[in-house]
């Protein structure tokens, strides 16, 4: 398996910053029912505190998610076809680094029972593994569920179902199909995993 160290080393340097040390002291962790009413659609009267968009974490981690995708990415070359070498061991390692940098980024709240979710964060890795035609309309069934239904863990089952289905529709289901499939899959699914064996709440930090 061949490593490019310089775009993994960066990778990992972006991928490994807690979210915490991206916020000021005054961030609300809120779930998503109570980030509409007090913060995205807050009363009339306390129109004065939307300031939710001003949160630097709201416009740098998909930034921060698509630069970790791709330099680990490119920091494991594809396998060419006829080499007659083993993709396995790019596709673990490589998964591996992602689903590490992506748990980093739910950590830090453990103690008030949540789990932080990192939502920017994993729609820029989508946005950089796969292609446009598969990962936006994932992310919009994804955000409009979570908004339909006011949760996050509905949004990440919508988001992970839609894809395999649209997945296979494009790739087909031969072993290509489910090899493109695991690392996207993996990640959509990590959230509800991590949430689920601490026993949680998903929240998102908001300055309101």
């Amino acid at each position: 398996m061949v490593i490019i160290w310089i775009p993994l080393l960066i990778g990992l340097f972006f991928g490994l910053i807690p979210p915490r040390s991206l916020m000021k002291s005054e961030v609300r962790y809120l779930d998503f029912e109570y980030l509409w009413t007090k913060a995205i659609r807050p009363p009339v009267d306390e129109r004065w505190r939307r300031s939710w968009w001003k949160l630097p974490l709201v416009w740098i981690d998909p930034v921060r998610g698509y630069v970790v995708a791709m330099f680990i990415m490119e920091a494991f070359p594809r396998v060419a076809s006829g080499s007659g070498l083993s993709p396995y061991p790019r596709l673990i390692t490589f998964t591996i680094l992602l689903l590490f940098s992506l748990w980093i980024q739910t950590t830090g709240r453990k103690r008030a029972g949540e789990t932080i979710s990192p939502t920017g964060f994993l729609a820029g890795m989508l946005l950089a593994l796969l292609p446009p035609e598969i990962s936006v309309p994932v992310l919009i069934i994804g955000g409009a569920t979570i908004i339909a239904v006011r949760e996050y863990v509905y949004g990440y089952i919508a988001a992970f179902l839609f894809f395999v289905g649209l997945g296979a529709a494009v790739r087909g289901t031969g072993l290509g199909a489910i090899l493109f499939l695991i690392t996207p899959g993996c990640l959509i699914l990590l959230p509800l995993v991590v949430n689920w064996l601490r026993g949680t709440r998903l929240v998102v930090p908001v300055r309101c």
